[in-house]
């Protein structure tokens, strides 16, 4: 086995099913992929390395394996290989929302155009895996790039329109000929190396037309989906992705997702519903409009692709309920009926029952027995009359039901 294949192992070996560039030194090998930088423990001579060099042209890079490309930068060697990656292999690391990616692919179904921003690794990787549902796919590049083994190759838009495809790759192209495969083609997947929206649409407007006028409208009718890669901290995520919408004379910047702040810093959130949502269910995706609406619950109404305004929506209104009024009961004047004619009243005969009850004693012994005990000292009949008549005035005026005696006075003699 030659070295180059052992090389070709030992790449793949580190970097399975993922879009990867490998720096070769003497002694010292380097392997970045979108989840970092690693040093490749490996055999790597000042011999093997100068008999790579010898074989590699200054000018142009060299097929050494599928999918596998070597370019010689100074004294360096440096391999890139472009494979397909798993399609989910971006949304289960979380370096795209899984919404986010739907929404990618079905501006894709939709012939709209995509261009991303970030370095080489990252963004090509994005490119892939935006279009791994697609049936057949096609990458315009230059005879010194990588690409899957799969995928067809082509120079131009032409062979993706003759062969049909349905969805179109674009890397390592210089920015004239990335805006002219978004100029020419549908279903476009393309990337330029940028660390900021405003840069890399600036560098399309520069090959799309002379004068403002004429960037403008190739702008909207080249470009409708623009994503972003982080760097540093937030490197190989995607940290925003807007659309390109008219504005007047001008076009502006929409956002549809954005990285969160905080404690929500790594996750993509929406921020915006794309204009084309309505056109969704034509292609499949009208589960997508759902979730889409649905995360986004200030839209009500979901806008068409010709910016036709939508229908109001009545909103439900409930019956207008008058407040109960309270009313407070009166009090009421509880009066006694009148007596019938030659009747007494109801206090009169509670008077007398009263009298009555305090005049007749209780049945018992003869009241007589007492009057033998007392000896000399009988009271006369004058005496217990009086008494008699004072206890029953006193008992009637302590239940109301008259004045109270008069005191009996006695004579000198009689006492």
């Amino acid at each position: 086995m030659s070295k180059i294949e052992t090389l070709c192992e030992e790449l793949y070996h580190h970097t399975p099913e993922r879009v990867c560039r490998m720096l070769l030194r003497p002694d010292h090998v380097q392997c970045e992929t979108v989840q970092g930088v690693q040093n490749v423990e490996m055999v790597w001579s000042e011999d093997d390395h100068s008999a790579l060099i010898a074989a590699v042209d200054p000018w142009h890079g060299a097929h050494i394996f599928p999918g596998t490309v070597v370019h010689r930068v100074g004294d360096a060697l440096v391999l890139r290989r472009v494979v397909q990656p798993l399609e989910h292999a971006w949304i289960d690391e979380g370096r795209i929302s899984e919404l986010a990616m739907a929404t990618l692919r079905a501006a894709i179904a939709l012939g709209k155009n995509i261009l991303i921003a970030g370095e080489w690794v990252a963004s090509t990787e994005l490119v892939c895996q935006t279009l791994a549902h697609a049936h057949r796919c096609m990458a315009v590049l230059s005879d010194d790039e990588p690409a899957p083994v799969a995928w067809l190759r082509g120079e131009s838009v032409w062979g993706a329109e003759m062969a049909g495809v349905d969805g179109i790759a674009a890397w390592g192209l210089p920015s004239t000929s990335v805006s002219s495969v978004l100029k020419d083609g549908s279903g476009v997947c393309a990337r330029v190396d940028a660390g900021e929206i405003p840069v890399a649409l600036m560098r399309l407007e520069r090959d799309l037309g002379s004068t403002a006028a004429q960037s403008v409208t190739g702008m909207l009718s080249s470009l409708q989906l623009v994503v972003l890669l982080g760097r540093g901290d937030s490197a190989g995520r995607v940290t925003q992705i807007c659309e390109v919408v008219p504005h007047g004379d001008a076009y502006r910047l929409q956002p549809l997702f954005l990285r969160g702040d905080g404690f929500v810093a790594h996750a993509l959130l929406p921020a915006g519903m794309p204009t084309f949502a309505g056109a969704l269910p034509g292609v499949g995706a009208g589960a997508l409009a759902e979730d889409l609406r649905f995360a986004l619950p200030s839209f009500k109404s979901m806008p068409t692709e010709a910016h036709e305004p939508a229908d109001p929506v009545e909103e439900p209104t409930l019956p207008h309920v008058s407040k109960p009024r309270v009313v407070s009961p009166q009090p009421r004047a509880f009066q006694l009926a009148p007596s019938p004619p030659g009747t007494k009243s109801p206090k009169s005969r509670l008077r007398d029952e009263v009298a009555r009850q305090v005049m007749i004693p209780d049945e018992g012994p003869d009241p007589g027995w007492e009057l033998d005990h007392l000896g000399d000292d009988i009271q006369t009949e004058e005496v217990q009359s009086a008494s008699d008549a004072s206890y029953a005035a006193t008992m009637a005026a302590t239940y109301g039901l008259g004045p109270p005696p008069k005191p009996v006075r006695r004579d000198d003699d009689d006492a």
